[in-house]
C-alpha cells in the first residue's frame, strides 16, 4: 500500500515531495470545486459488491455493460450508499462539477491552463483525465496528447502506458473511466457521463465526454444508470519553515500521516512556556492546535465524517477564516506562532491586517506574563507537563487529575491515564 502524505484552505501552496496515497481512500491530488472549495478524490468508482459498498481498486476499474445485480456500479439516482470510513464523502453538484471542468485556474506543465484530456491509460482503458490545480508531469513519462480542455470529437487518442499513469497518479491527475450507462435494461459503452446531486424534475445533471464531444450542461432521466466518483473537502497545509505551524478548520479533519497535532494546555509564568497535550487521529472543528512537520512541506487534511468531542481546556483559539486580532482584547494579550515560539501579535487598528484562515492565536492573561517581557512564549514539549503542573500546583495526595489538571471527585470510574500523586497512571 502506498503511503499518504494527506488533507480547504483559500490558498494552495505545494512543495515538493509530499504527495501519495491515502489509505483512506482518497487520492492525493486537489481540486477546486468552486472558487473557495476544494477537493480530493476517491481512488476508484463507487461499486456495490454483494452486500459492501467500496471503491473500485483501480481508477480504471468498471463493471459496466457487465454488471450484475450482486456487482454493480452503475446506479439509478439515489440508489447508492457510501463506504464506511473516517472520510466525509459526498457527490459533487451541477455548479461543482461545471467549475472543475470549465472554471478553476490550473498550473500545468504539459500545458498552461489545461483541466482535462480525453485518453487511454494502458492502450485498453479509455476515459477522462482530470488535472489537479496543479500538476508537474513526471519526467520520463511519455504522454500523447495536445486537446487539452477540448468539447469536440477525438475519441480518446491521448495515451499513456500503464507505468506512466502510475507515476501521473502519483502527481496528483485523476482518471474517469468511460464506464457507459445503463437505461431501460440495456447498456452503453464510451461514455464517461458521471453522477451529480442536482435534479429538474425527473433528470440529474450527468456531465461528462463521449466520442462525439463532451457535454457539460447535459441530464439524464433518474432511472438511467450512472457511474458515481466520490469527492471529500480538503485543506492544504504547508508547515512554516521552523516545523511548527497552528492549524484550525470549520470542519473535523483526518491527520495525515507525517504531521502531528497538539493542543495548548498550562502557562507557566516562572518559566514563560505553554505546555501540550497530543491529538491523537483527528482535530475537532474549530479547534487550535499546533502543528509539526517537516518544515516547508504540503499536507492535505481531508474532512472526516466523525465527530470527536470537543477538547477540553485548550488555550488555543481557532482562527477558520481570515480575521484581525488585536494585540490585547481586555485583560489578555494574543501571541501567534512564529519561528518555533508564541510571539506577541504586532499592534494595528487596521481591520484589513488580519491572521490568514485555518490559524489559531493564544491569549495569555497580560498579569501573569513576566514583568519587562512577555514578548515570546516557550513551548514546552514535554508530554510529562500535566504531570508537572500538577505538581507544582501541590494538589492533595490520593486524589486523582485529568492530564490537563482537572480533579475529579474521588477515583476515575471508567478507564483512561490519570494523576495521582504527581504521578502518570492507568486505569
Amino acid at each position: 500500500m502506498k503511503k499518504l502524505f494527506t488533507l480547504l484552505s483559500f490558498f494552495l501552496c505545494f512543495a515538493s515531495g509530499a504527495w501519495a496515497i491515502n489509505t483512506n481512500g482518497a487520492m492525493n491530488g486537489v481540486f477546486s470545486i468552486s472558487s473557495t472549495k476544494k477537493v480530493v478524490f476517491s481512488k476508484g468508482n463507487l461499486q456495490y459488491v454483494g452486500s459492501t459498498w467500496q471503491f473500485a481498486e483501480n481508477q480504471w476499474d468498471y463493471f459496466g455493460s457487465s454488471q450484475t445485480p450482486s456487482q454493480k456500479d452503475l446506479f439509478e439516482y439515489g440508489d447508492y450508499s457510501f463506504p464506511e470510513d473516517n472520510v466525509a464523502w459526498y457527490i459533487m453538484s451541477q455548479p461543482e462539477w461545471e467549475y472543475l471542468y470549465t472554471q478553476r485556474s490550473v498550473t500545468n506543465t504539459l500545458s498552461a491552463g489545461a483541466r482535462f484530456i480525453r485518453a487511454t491509460i494502458g492502450g485498453a482503458y479509455r476515459g477522462v483525465i482530470i488535472f489537479p490545480d496543479y500538476y508537474v508531469h513526471p519526467d520520463g513519462v511519455d504522454f500523447t496528447g495536445t486537446l487539452f480542455n477540448h468539447t469536440g470529437s477525438d475519441n480518446y487518442t491521448a495515451t499513456v502506458s500503464m507505468d506512466g499513469w502510475g507515476k501521473m497518479e502519483e502527481a496528483g491527475a485523476i482518471f474517469l473511466p468511460a464506464a457507459g450507462y445503463t437505461t431501460s435494461g440495456s447498456s452503453y459503452g464510451n461514455r464517461a457521463y458521471y453522477n451529480s446531486t442536482t435534479t429538474f424534475e425527473n433528470k440529474r445533471f450527468t456531465p461528462g465526454l463521449y466520442d462525439g464531444g463532451a457535454k457539460f450542461d447535459d441530464w439524464s432521466y433518474n432511472d438511467t444508470g450512472i457511474p458515481v466518483r466520490l469527492v471529500a473537502d480538503a485543506i492544504t497545509y504547508t508547515v512554516p519553515s521552523s516545523g511548527i505551524g497552528t492549524f484550525s478548520a470549520n470542519t473535523a479533519v483526518v491527520l495525515p500521516e507525517g504531521l502531528e497535532a497538539y493542543t495548548c494546555k498550562t502557562y507557566d509564568s516562572g518559566k514563560n512556556t505553554i505546555s501540550t497535550q497530543k491529538v491523537e487521529g483527528t482535530i475537532p472543528a474549530n479547534t487550535g492546535v499546533l502543528i509539526k512537520g517537516i518544515g516547508g512541506e504540503t499536507y492535505t487534511l481531508v474532512a472526516s465524517s466523525q465527530t470527536p468531542e470537543a477538547i477540553e481546556g485548550n488555550a488555543l483559539i481557532a482562527v477558520v477564516e481570515a480575521t484581525h486580532v488585536d494585540q490585547t482584547v481586555g485583560e489578555y494579550t494574543n501571541f501567534m506562532m512564529s519561528g518555533g515560539k508564541f510571539v506577541k501579535i504586532a499592534a494595528s487598528s487596521n481591520p484589513n491586517d488580519k491572521m490568514p484562515a485555518n490559524r489559531a492565536y493564544l491569549p495569555i492573561l497580560t498579569s501573569a506574563l513576566p514583568a519587562g517581557s512577555g514578548q515570546s512564549i516557550t513551548v514546552n514539549w514535554d508530554e510529562a507537563t500535566g504531570v508537572k503542573a500538577v505538581r507544582d500546583a501541590q494538589f492533595m495526595i490520593n486524589s486523582y487529575y485529568t492530564l490537563d489538571g482537572r480533579k475529579l471527585n474521588g477515583a476515575p470510574s471508567k478507564g483512561g491515564v490519570y494523576i495521582n500523586n504527581g504521578k502518570k497512571v492507568i486505569k
